[in-house]
């Protein structure tokens, strides 16, 4: 049977204020009216049955999963002890898995992507899950809309089958900076790494013993009895934090890619919000309640209260009940930086 896991793990800083450790992005409503996680759930639905959708969270989100509905099996719901990176979630959701259905197909989706045509991308499912069938380790690769220096890429090369758009992979490439992600663009055989896959258990299972042999023997452990807590913590256990595109994928013959066409973005800062929302006649785009007068190009989310600005562009403005952010445009990559800066200073905690 196919399987959907959803990584549900990660801490959202980009998206702080918003965002919280308690309360990462993927709980919350940040393109549309549903959460990021409901969003990623129904997009499986109807090709996946719910029973065989499984979420890998962290155990510090479990009161987020209280105030959502996803439809599916409480004890389809995994908590890591710590978050150890994608390869050893995938792990441990391979050994669940794997106790259920030793021949399964596993689909693995981050909690946090946008994807517009839900439709396109079931397609783009059932050509992976096939090529899947026949051994390959099956990564989903988006036709750019511009040269984007936030995103990984991946270097295509000779066609595995036309029909459904597979592809060997010549090689991974790291987030390029703005020249060569231009020069990406123009060649055309150089596509977005969306961090979308699928496999069989098998194969996956197959790599991890010859990859990550310390990997393999926690998920053997984990498979034992996925739902013992002792266990799975014992297994988390001195195991290195490594990606699963690290550990595997640049290393593995076996990858494949499936060029996808639809509407794709990482969400992965708040500078793709104004990707997806309406904008105003001066290309601001605003949340919530907030006020502007001479304002142009800049991104304002008023979550409690108004929010005015006056005379400025190019920034991003958070407010919450209990902080703000002002930044730059320009510098929303180091929002993350400020989050870590701060964590380590007891009195501000309770903001992150």
């Amino acid at each position: 049977m196919n399987y959907a896991v959803i990584l549900a793990g990660g801490s959202g800083k980009r998206f702080w204020p918003l965002s919280r450790q308690s309360k990462p992005k993927q709980f919350l409503s940040i393109i549309s009216s549903k959460t990021m996680i409901e969003e990623t759930v129904d997009r499986v639905k109807g090709l996946i049955n719910q029973e065989n959708i499984i979420i890998l969270a962290s155990e510090g989100q479990k009161s987020n999963f209280t105030d959502i509905d996803l439809g599916i099996p409480d004890e389809n719901i995994l908590y890591e002890p710590e978050g150890r990176n994608t390869a050893m979630a995938i792990a441990f959701a391979a050994a669940y898995i794997r106790k259920r259905d030793p021949e399964g197909i596993m689909i693995v989706l981050p909690s946090d992507h946008f994807i517009r045509e839900k439709d396109l991308f079931q397609e783009s499912l059932r050509n992976a899950i096939k090529a899947a069938k026949n051994g390959y380790l099956v990564t989903f690769g988006i036709t750019p809309t511009r040269p984007e220096t936030g995103y990984g890429y991946i270097n295509i090369g000779d066609v595995i089958e036309k029909e459904i758009e597979l592809y060997k992979v010549k090689a991974f490439t790291e987030k390029p900076n703005q020249k060569d992600a231009i020069e990406y663009v123009k060649r055309g055989n150089y596509l977005w790494n969306s961090g979308m896959f699928v496999w069989s258990l098998k194969s996956i299972i197959d790599e991890f013993q010859k990859y990550l042999p310390e990997h393999f023997k926690s998920l053997v452990s984990i498979a034992s009895n996925p739902s013992d807590t002792d266990l799975v913590k014992n297994a988390y256990n001195n195991i290195d934090n490594i990606s699963i595109d690290y550990g595997i994928l640049e290393r593995s013959s076996k990858i494949a890619c499936i060029k996808c066409n639809y509407t794709w973005d990482d969400v992965g800062s708040w500078v793709a919000i104004e990707r997806h929302n309406k904008h105003d006649e001066n290309n601001n785009t605003i949340i919530g309640n907030a006020d502007l007068k001479d304002v142009q190009n800049s991104i304002v989310v008023s979550n409690d209260g108004l929010t005015v600005l006056i005379g400025v562009s190019d920034l991003i403005v958070v407010h919450t009940h209990d902080a703000t952010l002002v930044c730059k445009k320009e510098r929303n990559n180091e929002i993350k930086d400020m989050v870590d800066k701060n964590s380590s200073h007891p009195n501000n905690k309770k903001y992150l």
